[in-house]
């Protein structure tokens, strides 16, 4: 499963960085989201359901559909459109670290060593993929 997630996550900034070269970070933004809509169209009638009940709950949807989400990902499409795909995506696998950090500093949670660990491992892996790549030298028999 962690395989697949990665090939959709890679084939999802591709694919986003082709639509953003060719019509804006807007426009390719808009239409992930249409199509994302679009499949989620069979969970609809639960959906309303669910938030339609409640005027209160119906707003903190439309919230963070609008505000958090269309927002953080025109973001990301702009940094897509801008870096490329492959930087773009190697900088945003730093949000689950930086929230550790934040969770730690401002909510007062612990940082257990397995965590510290995995932090480790995320910074090791960034650091390794944003090194300046060495010159292939051809070689001579």
């Amino acid at each position: 499963m962690a395989l697949l997630a990665a090939l959709l996550y890679a084939g999802q900034a591709s694919a986003l960085q082709i639509v953003a070269g060719r019509h804006g970070a807007v426009t390719a933004t808009a239409t992930s989201f249409g199509v994302g809509a679009f499949l989620l169209i069979p969970w609809l009638p639960s959906g309303l359901a669910w938030a339609g009940g409640d005027l209160r709950a119906g707003i903190s949807v439309l919230y963070i559909g609008a505000v958090t989400t269309a927002v953080g990902y025109l973001l990301f499409t702009y940094g897509i459109h801008h870096l490329g795909a492959p930087t773009a995506v190697t900088i945003s696998l730093l949000d689950p670290a930086a929230a550790a950090v934040i969770a730690a500093a401002w909510l007062d949670q612990t940082l257990t060593p397995i965590r510290w660990f995995g932090l480790a491992v995320v910074l090791i892996g960034l650091a390794v993929m944003t090194r300046p790549r060495r010159p292939s030298v051809p070689a001579h028999w």
